[in-house]
């Protein structure tokens, strides 16, 4: 299956994260903690592999909404010789992700806390994303 452009978008995001993971706790350099996944599968049970012995951030996609603020309302588009043609307006979504953070090691709870504060750490230096980067 080919990646598009919703899971192709999550998955630089999946990618640079466990970039900055690794800069900053060197633990993480060769493990890649960040995982896309849902939470739970339809059988109730995790979806991920939640027996590892290991950190887990793991990104799920929660919504997604239409940007409709700056949307051109009109479906045509008037051509430099005055010919008008009918044009579907640009896209504009917004993606929500949710951040969970899961691991088995013994002070687990203080570790997920440090991965969600590594999570908004990266969006803090890096909050925009275009072709460029």
């Amino acid at each position: 299956m080919r990646n598009v452009l919703i899971a192709s978008a999550i998955k630089i995001l999946e990618e640079e994260l466990n970039a900055f993971m690794g800069r900053k706790e060197p633990e993480y350099r060769n493990l890649s903690p960040v995982i896309i996944s849902d939470l739970v599968d339809q059988k109730g049970e995790t979806a991920f592999d939640s027996t590892a012995k290991r950190d887990s951030l793991i990104i799920t996609l929660i919504n997604i909404e239409e940007e409709t603020y700056g949307k051109a309302q009109l479906p045509y588009l008037k051509n430099n010789d005055d010919s008008v043609e009918t044009v579907n307006p640009q896209l504009k979504l917004n993606l929500f992700l949710l951040f969970s953070a899961h691991s088995k090691m013994d002070d687990r709870y203080l570790r997920c806390l440090n991965m969600i504060s590594y999570t908004a750490l990266f969006f803090q230096f890096k909050h925009m994303f275009d072709h460029k980067n």
